[in-house]
């Protein structure tokens, strides 16, 4: 599978213009207030493996990145994503890498889950489900992420580990 997208996304006709983004995508990292997204996704499943085997990946670009203070070209306006699938004795076990820069993506957008929902994050998604009856499972999900948008006020990259117990029903 293979696959690929396009978001544009512009607040600077806002005839009240503060030269500064607005305070929703500020608040999860972002320093600028366009956002020209392109993005490219695949999955690979592998066959002929004694246990089933997906690999998968994701890149996006920023190319209307800028700086909002300054007005300057960005650089911090990538993400990317790798990861694998696999079924080991009934447990569906799910593992992600990922990198999103500070201006790659709308913040307020990002995976709230991952680094507390903040862009200028780094780290890893381990996911373990099992399925307990036909329709109800039940699922572990642990992220430990770097996130230096997560802690402006200190200076330093916050470690932010995130554990998540879920169980569903489907009727």
């Amino acid at each position: 599978t293979i696959g690929a997208s396009s978001y544009q996304f512009s607040n600077d006709g806002q005839p009240e213009r503060t030269g500064a983004p607005t305070l929703g995508l500020i608040g999860n990292g972002n320093t600028t207030d366009r956002f020209g997204l392109y993005e490219g996704f695949t999955q690979l499943d592998v066959i002929g493996l004694p246990l089933p085997l997906s690999l998968y990946g994701q890149y996006i670009r920023n190319a209307e990145a800028r700086d909002y203070k300054n007005y300057t070209e960005g650089d911090e306006d990538t993400a990317w994503l790798a990861g694998f699938r696999t079924n080991v004795s009934g447990i569906a076990l799910d593992y992600n890498y990922r990198v999103v820069e500070q201006n790659a993506v709308v913040g307020i957008l990002t995976d709230s889950d991952f680094a507390a929902g903040y862009v200028s994050s780094n780290g890893h998604k381990l996911r373990a489900q099992y399925d307990l009856l036909e329709n109800f499972n039940v699922s572990l999900t642990w992220f430990l992420a770097e996130s230096d948008a997560a802690s402006r006020n200190n200076g330093d990259d916050a470690t932010v580990e995130t554990f998540m117990l879920d169980v569903n029903a489907r009727f």
